[in-house]
């Protein structure tokens, strides 16, 4: 029941949407509902997965924030299989909130990120060299390009670059 209604909604959202999925829609949506700074999460998706909701990474991360089922499982408490992480809406959403979380154990969104991408425990690890860590880590990259995009007043989407393009030529 589950599986059929996930096809559903994948597929009248790409019907509806004319065969394209507007994931940073999705995920800035979410980041809001959860508390979390839209374009950082973005940029955690971005960087995660480049928008792609099927794709499978390192291990067995799944979807547009690469969760693992495990760790969604622990986010939605209940039991998550890897086929649901598939769905860009639920992905999006437990993603959001497990920033969340981490934002509320570390209190700083930079660690945030060093929690997101390394877990949980390496947020205190964190705490101890943070004058240490190295400059072109994936914390790193993504923290930048989230500073630039809420600092700068003009923010373009990855996705609408070419029709910003096409406007100005």
């Amino acid at each position: 029941m589950k599986l059929t209604f996930t096809i559903f909604l994948l597929w009248s959202t790409l019907i509806f949407t004319g065969g394209t999925l507007n994931w940073e829609a999705i995920v800035q949506n979410a980041a809001v509902r959860n508390g979390v700074p839209p374009y950082l999460m973005s940029e955690v998706c971005f960087y995660e997965s480049s928008g792609r909701w099927w794709i499978h990474g390192k291990g067995d991360a799944v979807g547009l924030c690469q969760l693992r089922p495990k760790t969604a499982s622990e986010i939605a408490n209940r039991a998550i299989a890897p086929w649901e992480l598939m769905n860009p809406y639920l992905n999006a959403d437990l993603g959001a909130k497990y920033l969340a979380r981490m934002y509320r154990r570390s209190g700083f969104w930079f660690h945030t990120l060093v929690a997101y991408n390394g877990g949980p425990r390496s947020i205190s690890w964190q705490f101890q060299s943070a004058a240490e860590y190295p400059k072109h880590t994936y914390t790193h990259r993504i923290w930048h390009r989230w500073q630039w995009k809420k600092n700068n007043e003009l923010y373009i989407p990855e996705t609408r670059w070419l029709d910003f393009l096409a406007v100005l030529g």
